[in-house]
C-alpha cells in the first residue's frame, strides 16, 4: 500500500493524476487547459537535474568526514544501513545489494578500514520469504570486501526501526558510540531516527553519495529518467522526515 501510493503521489505518478484529472474535467475546457498545462510543465521541471539538486541539497546538512579523518575518541564501531536489493539477480543466482546499498556499503568499508573500527550492517525482510538486508550486505563485504561485519541487524524494516533495533544489538556488545554511514541526503532522517529511538547511542554522521550540480550547466535543462528518480527520492525524504519529527515529538 505504502508503494502504491508514493507511486501515485509522487512523481511522476502525480503528474499523470493531474493530468488525468484535466481530461475528466475537459467540458470545462479552461480548467481542464490549466490543469493539462500545470501537470506538462510539472513533469518537465520534475525531470531537470538541476531540480534534483537543489531538492535533494536541502537535505544534505551533515558534511562529509574528512577522508584522513581518525576516529573520535570513544567511537567503537562503524554503522551501515541498507538501501535496498536487487531481486533475482541471474549472475548472482538469487538477491544481491542494490548499486544504493553498495554505495553506503563500500564506504562503511573504508571508514572501518582506516579507523580500526568494526563493521555492523542494518536492515531487514520487507517480505518474509526473503534474506535480511543485512544477510546480503555481509556476503558482499565478506566476498567483495574480505572484511566480515562484527554483527548484523536483520529484524528492522524501516529506518526508525533501524534506529531501535541497532541500540540493543550495539548495546548487547558494549557499544555506546559509532560512526553512521548511509546517503548525505538520507542523513537528517536517520539522524533524527537515532536520536528519538535509540538516546543511549551517541551517533556520528559519516554520509556518503553526496548529490552534486552538472559541471555541463547545460545538461541542467535536459530532462533525464535519473533526475526523475531523485526528485523521487527527495519527495519520500521530505515526507518521512516530517513524518519522523511528528513521531518523535508526540
Amino acid at each position: 500500500m505504502k508503494a502504491l501510493l508514493e507511486s501515485l503521489l509522487f512523481p511522476p505518478g502525480l503528474w499523470l493524476l493531474v493530468g488525468a484529472w484535466g481530461l475528466v474535467l475537459w467540458q470545462r475546457r479552461r480548467a481542464a487547459l490549466a490543469l493539462l498545462l500545470l501537470a506538462l510543465v510539472g513533469a518537465y521541471l520534475s525531470s531537470l537535474p538541476i531540480t534534483a539538486y537543489l531538492l535533494l541539497d536541502g537535505l544534505q546538512s551533515y558534511p562529509a568526514l574528512a577522508p584522513d579523518t581518525l576516529p573520535r575518541r570513544g567511537t567503537e564501531a562503524v554503522v551501515v544501513l541498507a538501501a535496498g536489493r536487487l531481486y533475482d539477480a541471474p549472475e548472482y543466482g538469487g538477491d544481491t545489494v542494490s548499486g544504493l546499498t553498495l554505495e553506503r556499503l563500500r564506504y562503511g568499508v573504508r571508514l572501518s578500514r582506516r579507523s580500526g573500527l568494526p563493521l555492523v550492517v542494518v536492515g531487514g525482510q520487507p517480505e518474509s520469504r526473503e534474506l535480511a538486508l543485512a544477510t546480503l550486505m555481509a556476503e558482499a563485504a565478506r566476498d567483495d570486501f574480505m572484511l566480515p561485519p562484527l554483527a548484523l541487524e536483520t529484524r528492522s524494516r524501516s529506518t526508525w526501526e533501524n534506529a531501535a533495533f541497532t541500540a540493543a544489538l550495539l548495546a548487547r556488545h558494549g557499544i555506546r558510540q559509532t560512526y553512521l554511514v548511509t546517503h548525505a541526503w538520507h542523513m537528517p532522517r536517520a539522524m533524527l531516527a537515532f536520536r528519538a529511538a535509540a538516546p543511549a547511542i551517541t551517533v556520528l554522521p559519516a554520509p556518503t553519495g553526496f548529490v552534486v550540480p552538472n559541471n555541463r550547466l547545460w545538461m541542467n535543462g535536459l530532462p533525464s529518467p535519473r533526475a526523475l528518480y531523485r526528485v523521487h527520492l527527495a519527495f519520500h525524504e521530505y515526507l518521512g522526515l516530517l513524518y519522523y519529527r511528528l513521531k518523535s515529538t508526540f
